[in-house]
């Protein structure tokens, strides 16, 4: 390839490009003070970034062995958390002086990539990014942003806030900080903000070397979590006024005549706090500064809650000397502003947006909502009961009729009921909430699955999810939906995009979390599937159904002991006694994976459908996992039959995948209308899912 020359430094020799492992080096795309940035293909033909850091560029040796030093404390956790930049490989060569890293490439910047657009309905099912032009790629970082936009728009501060505060809070749990955040070390990554230049991340406290950009830096100067808050408060600075950050705290001059101008002093807000002199004034966490972003997301007002918070806190001062009535007084506005702020934080529908004139029909809507999020078959049944009983009071009732739609789907997805019974009310149900209201979210959902799972109609169930995600392209839960959808599609890519926005909208929120590592699941990214999985029962421990996810992605992983340890919690959770985990075990270790299946088909058969619907999809699993795959075909010929929705993870299940090279598959997929979409299946291919 010849010497290289660097054209930031007077086109002064640099040396030879080195061989990168399994990578052929295109171009030079960045470079900085200490190293350069490569557009490098891999043998596989992905397109990569490859940074290389030459010790010939520091004073001494012992900066260059720190950068590397941060490299490594960094790459064990770039994978553990969609909010990383994703070190894929490092190298090291001591006698020519150089280390390397591969990393994920960010998206060009010919094409804005955002995983919040949605085009028109017409753009089919493709979706998927353009290819890259080799030549013209150019990396998209949030400073090309601001030069091409001058300021962003609001939403978009505030979904770029989302990311990177939940990135530093990943960051900052393991005990590192990043040193030097500003828009140019901010790229995008299938449209999705991710802190770059990962080679200054170093443990917190480290005041080795001082490093940052002036006007970003702390007064305290870097090293510490609050140092990297402030830091990201000057870019937020900077992308929502379009001032230089040398100017923070000053607002445009013309403030007042932009149209968006209530919703940027709103966004100020957060900066302001994040920017303060002091730390102890700063937010105390990252994960604090996410909530606030998620607050502006929902449309609430961080300055009134703040106003709140500022008279609660004289109002404590006060009681220390106010008379007994006083106190009775405080404790009245304590339990009026708990009741606000748990509206604020969306975790109690409005009566007044409901739908309903109906205050009993309302709280039976609630009961049967929180039943239907408890999880356990009882509970989800016990659901349907209060919808029922809230539609007797108001039958025009939308909300109502919707979230029965989803539970009838639920019965069905869960093989907790016959399809033929589930089917009729879901749609039903659906289409009166439509009738009703044909912007209701949940309606469309509801509609959006029953046209998969039951009429395996994947055209409109995804021209529906598209037009709820059309009418509030911000909502986490729109996005989710998507991507679950995608993923069964086998439209990896995409799924990704939008799942990482969901989770980024919505960090705490363990179901998300849970169908999000479904989706990894069935694109085969297993270790970041666990890893959300674990992540999901931390925040909800009784929820039954992250517990049989993880069994299935362990088992999957050929970790066969921890998978039956997290069936077993499932069952206890579900509630469900018609399996003695003590024979499972005893089963498993006489018989190994053969013994888990024997003891499953064995389980099938003693029960009784009078007394409990058998899905003939737990056959087609028994029967795979024996490697039967005669009656395996056989059962799933009824399952086709009965068009069970569990049949539609079948062709991304990996639990499945014996039966994906059979050639009697390919009929499965041509009588479900998916032979066109995964051609991969059914002509004896590999049975991986590409």
């Amino acid at each position: 390839m010849g010497e290289i020359t660097d054209s930031k430094s007077g086109g002064a020799v640099i040396g030879e490009p080195p061989r990168i492992s399994d990578h052929e080096l295109l171009r030079r795309i960045g470079g900085g003070s200490y190293g350069e940035v490569w557009l490098a293909r891999s043998v596989l033909g992905e397109l990569r970034a490859v940074k290389i850091i030459r010790c010939s560029r520091f004073n001494d040796a012992r900066p260059f062995e720190r950068e590397f030093e941060g490299i490594q404390r960094f790459e064990p956790i770039s994978r553990s958390h969609p909010s990383q930049l994703a070190i894929l490989h490092v190298g090291k060569n001591d006698e020519a002086g150089y280390f390397y890293y591969v990393m994920e490439l960010a998206d060009d910047a010919g094409w804005r990539a955002s995983s919040r657009a949605v085009e028109s309905e017409d753009q089919g099912s493709s979706g998927a990014l353009p290819s890259l032009k080799e030549n013209a790629y150019a990396p998209r970082t949030l400073r090309h942003e601001l030069e091409q936009h001058g300021r962003l728009p609001i939403p978009d501060c505030i979904q770029i806030g989302l990311s990177l505060t939940t990135a530093l809070a990943h960051l900052h749990q393991h005990g590192l900080v990043h040193r030097d955040i500003k828009p140019s070390n901010v790229i995008f990554v299938n449209g999705v903000a991710k802190l770059g230049d990962i080679g200054l991340v170093t443990e917190a406290g480290d005041t080795q070397s001082i490093v940052g950009t002036e006007g970003y830096l702390a007064p305290e100067g870097p090293g510490t979590p609050q140092a990297d808050i402030f830091s990201l408060g000057k870019l937020l600075y900077e992308i929502s006024t379009g001032l230089d950050r040398r100017r923070f705290a000053e607002l445009p001059e013309d403030l007042r005549a932009w149209p968006d101008r209530a919703a940027v002093v709103e966004f100020n807000e957060i900066v302001l706090k994040a920017c303060a002199k002091d730390p102890a004034r700063r937010y105390q966490s990252a994960e604090e500064m996410n909530a606030d972003f998620a607050l502006l997301q929902r449309g609430k007002s961080v300055k009134k809650r703040r106003a709140v918070e500022r008279g609660w806190s004289w109002t404590w001062k006060a009681a220390v000397v106010v008379s007994l009535v006083g106190l009775a007084a405080l404790f009245l506005r304590n339990e009026l502003t708990r009741t606000k702020t748990s509206t604020e934080n969306g975790t109690a529908d409005s009566f007044e947006n409901s739908g309903t004139k109906d205050r009993e029909a309302y709280a039976l809507f609630r009961q049967g909502k929180t039943s239907l999020d408890a999880g356990p078959i009882g509970s989800q049944i016990k659901s349907i009961d209060y919808f029922y009983q809230a539609l007797a009071r108001d039958p025009k009732f939308a909300l109502a009729l919707a979230y029965k739609a989803q539970a009838y789907g639920r019965l069905a997805e869960r093989q907790q009921r016959p399809p033929k019974d589930c089917q009729p009310q879901a749609i039903q149900a659906a289409t009166a909430a439509l009738a009703i209201d044909d912007t209701l979210q949940p309606a469309l959902h509801a509609l959006a699955w029953s046209k998969a799972y039951f009429e395996w109609d994947w055209d409109q169930a995804e021209r529906l999810l598209l037009r709820a995600l059309k009418l509030k392209p911000q909502d986490a839960g729109a996005h989710m939906n998507y991507a679950f959808f995608l993923a069964l599609m086998g439209r990896h890519r995409e799924a990704s995009e939008h799942g990482l926005f969901a989770l980024t909208a919505d960090p705490g929120n363990a179901v998300m979390r849970g169908d999000f590592a479904v989706c990894l699941y069935y694109a085969q990214q297993n270790e970041r599937a666990v890893e959300l999985l674990r992540q999901a029962i931390s925040l909800n421990p009784n929820l039954p159904i992250p517990h049989y996810k993880l069994y299935e992605v362990l088992w999957t992983m050929g970790k066969h002991e921890e998978a039956l340890q997290e069936w077993e919690r499932w069952g206890t959770l579900n509630k469900d006694k018609r399996v003695s985990f003590q024979e499972e075990y005893e089963a498993y270790r006489d018989g190994g994976t053969e013994g888990h299946f024997r003891l499953l088909l064995a389980n099938l058969e003693k029960r009784k459908p009078a007394s409990y619907w058998v899905a003939p999809m737990d056959w087609v699993e028994a029967y795979t996992g024996l490697g039967d795959l005669d009656h395996a075909f056989a059962w799933l010929d009824k399952v086709c039959d009965e068009r069970q929705p569990e049949l539609v993870t079948i062709t991304v299940n990996p639990h499945y995948s014996a039966l994906w090279p059979d050639p009697r598959f390919k009929a499965v997929l041509k009588r479900m209308g998916l032979e066109n979409r995964f051609p991969q299946h059914g002509q004896g291919a590999s049975a991986r899912v590409p």
